[in-house]
């Protein structure tokens, strides 16, 4: 009984949880200089886009290092996305999927270079009907949804990490007109609008899965319970 309870608790503890701690960095922010609006949402009739291109203000992460790290610089950021599927209005809750069949974006200056760039794909842009605000958020894994590049190493892990997630968020606000959708159904392209930007890009890493301490010592204690009984059995007591 005893020697069956033993292999059972071996068995189990090879299974137990490991531990795989997450990481999340911001890469960088943005906010739109002044009032320009320039994010634009514009209904082709056909498809919807996405589309600026205006300086910002880039406030950058620890990521970049040496001198930039941490600044706050003067960057142009150009997006154009596009979707080709109509937005839906659910009970006043405008969605629409879709951005970026394969979408480009840049935020770069002349000193700096490239900061940060990249391409996405099947974003997601959502708000509240009447409202003036409204996201477009994208992420992966997988890992087809969002990529990054950068004249700067910025997406390399620490020892014993791996990067596990990158993605944005961008927040439009003071839409003029107001978020809806075109025609009186609760489904179609939303009206054309504009309003100022904000944004947040981040990655994560996580630590390489390791088991926890105690799934060593559940193993180790059971393994040497089997070696006791098995020397007892062999070596009986007259």
């Amino acid at each position: 009984m005893l020697k069956r309870f033993l292999i059972t608790l071996a068995v189990v503890s090879f299974f137990l949880p490991v531990v795989a701690l997450a990481d999340q960095i911001t890469i960088l922010q943005f906010n739109e200089n002044g009032d320009n609006a320039s994010f634009n949402l514009t209904d082709n009739g056909s498809s919807e886009e996405f589309t600026v291109s205006n300086t910002v203000q880039v406030t950058l992460g620890a990521v970049y290092g040496g001198t930039l790290g941490g600044t706050t610089v003067n960057a142009t950021i150009v997006i154009d996305a596009i979707s080709l599927d109509e937005a839906t209005n659910p009970s006043g809750a405008v969605s629409e999927t879709g951005f970026g069949s394969v979408a480009d974006f840049t935020i770069s200056n002349l000193a700096d270079g490239l900061l940060l760039g990249g391409s996405f794909n099947g974003a997601l842009l959502s708000g509240l009907s009447g409202d003036t605000t409204v996201t477009l958020q994208d992420s992966w894994p997988p890992s087809s949804k969002v990529t990054y590049t950068s004249d700067y190493d910025i997406f390399s892990p620490g020892p014993g990490q791996i990067l596990t997630n990158q993605g944005f968020a961008l927040s439009v606000s003071g839409l003029s007109p107001a978020l809806g959708i075109a025609g009186a159904g609760s489904t179609g392209f939303i009206t054309s609008t504009n309003g100022s930007g904000t944004g947040t890009f981040s990655e994560s890493f996580s630590d390489q899965e390791t088991p926890e301490p105690v799934t060593f010592l559940l193993a180790g204690g059971a393994l040497l319970g089997l070696g006791l009984l098995r020397k007892r059995k062999s070596h009986p007591v007259l």
